[in-house]
């Protein structure tokens, strides 16, 4: 539909007065007087009050009502002979002048605004830092582009007189006049805050939950590089994540960095689940400390390892049976005999290698509980019991291959060697760790 022209110089009229200085009272007088004009025409043809009309003189009287303040400080100085017409438009546009009670507020909504201000550019800082390191990814590109250009509208509109400008212009075309800028500029900074604060404490989890997804994909497409980078990116939204803490541990233990695991492994014991946690928190922090432990052993340190599984298994405790936990257990309670067995206490060794057999039927692992299964046979051959080793010995060669690991090459060669002699005394391993 065509516009109509009165509408469009009602709305030009609007958009040429000035920001920078006061009206005149010439320039307030044809304001209105083109409304006033628009009122009558609309008066004698009713039809055209169209909605495609209405909603724009809506929003034209809105912004009207913006500029009040400064038409009624223009409108003091007209000459009184033409005090009447003024007095006339004025009341046909219902203006009023803005209640001055909010200006004792002033001050304090400029410092709010500042401290806001302030906040707000620091978690900018934050959250773009997060998708520097280590590396940008498009995903993290973005991201660094929309907090830029976040904190450059902001900068600008704040700061340059061009930005206030329209910053000032915008908040009169939604009615609000010049006494309430401090206290919209206040509610502006805080809604931005409020923005960056929410990005913060609801989109980092998010972020790093789908970091965490995609180095699991990555993990299993043997892209080892891309998925310890996503594990990495996860964890700098969400330092005490389990998930990716685990997983992270898990690789650098998979790809023969210890240390770096490790590291991971402890940081997942320093911060163990709620006791109203998933069981797969649980899951992950009890093979996290299995790993652990484990690594201990490999350093000959069974001592220590004894205190890792032992410090987990009282964190657990509490925790009602959940069969998602078995396979955590599993890996403790099988370290605890591998540490006594490696001091020689051959009895308490059996013992928490019973446990560990035990839950073979229930965590149905690839390599059939292998590792325990080794261990119980070297644990009786060290009690003498070298008929019950056997079977626990023909169990391990035909599983430890599937552990993958130095240990289980090892012990599956332990085990060759005691199936093709089995009535020889068993040789004494060179190394305590096997």
């Amino acid at each position: 539909m065509k516009s109509w022209p009165l509408l469009t110089d009602y709305r030009r009229a609007l958009d040429q007065l000035p920001i920078d200085r006061p009206l005149t009272p010439e320039e307030a007088i044809d304001l209105l007087q083109l409304r006033d004009r628009v009122a009558a025409e609309l008066a004698q043809t009713p039809d055209r009050l169209t909605p495609e009309v209405g909603q724009p003189l809506q929003r034209l009287d809105r912004q009207l009502r913006g500029w009040g303040d400064r038409l009624l400080v223009a409108l003091e100085s007209v000459p009184a002979d033409r005090q009447a017409e003024v007095d006339r438009l004025v009341y046909a546009r219902s203006l009023t002048p803005s209640s001055q009670r909010w200006e004792r507020f002033d001050p304090i909504a400029n410092v709010l605004s500042s401290i806001f201000l302030t906040g707000s550019a620091g978690l900018i800082v934050d959250i773009a830092a997060k998708f520097f390191v280590p590396g940008v990814d498009l995903f993290g590109s973005l991201a660094v582009a929309g907090q830029s250009a976040i904190a450059l509208v902001t900068g600008r509109t704040l700061v340059t007189e061009t930005g206030q400008a329209w910053l000032k212009r915008w908040l009169i075309a939604r009615g609000i006049g010049d006494r309430y800028w401090q206290e919209a500029g206040c509610l502006g900074s805080l809604a931005l805050l409020g923005f960056l604060i929410a990005v913060r404490q609801v989109g980092f989890p998010l972020l790093a939950e789908q970091y965490t997804r995609w180095g699991e994909q990555a993990y299993k497409d043997n892209r080892l590089a891309t998925a310890s980078e996503c594990y990495e990116r996860a964890l700098l939204f969400q330092s005490e994540a389990i998930e990716p803490r685990y997983l992270a541990g898990r690789l650098a233990d998979e790809v023969s960095e210890p240390e770096q695991a490790q590291t991971h492994y402890r940081l997942v014991l320093k911060n163990p689940p709620e006791r109203t946690a998933s069981s797969q928190d649980w899951q992950l922090y009890l093979q996290a400390a299995s790993n652990l432990s484990r690594l201990y052993l490999l350093k000959k340190d069974p001592e220590q390892a004894a205190v890792i599984a032992q410090l987990a298994l009282r964190a657990s405790a509490p925790m009602p049976k959940d069969p998602a936990l078995d396979d955590g257990l599993y890996g403790l309670y099988k370290n605890l005999g591998w540490a006594r067995f490696s001091r020689g206490r051959y009895v308490e060794a059996e013992s928490w290698l019973e446990k560990a057999i035990a839950l073979e039927p229930i965590v149905k692992r690839a390599d059939r509980a292998a590792a325990a299964h080794c261990l119980m046979a070297k644990t009786l051959d060290g009690l003498q019991d070298y008929r019950s080793a056997l079977p626990h010995w023909e169990r391990c060669a035909n599983d430890a291959a599937q552990l993958a690991t130095p240990e289980g090459d090892a012990w599956q060669g332990q085990a060759g060697d005691r199936l093709e002699n089995p009535n020889a005394k068993p040789p004494k391993s060179a190394n305590a760790a096997y």
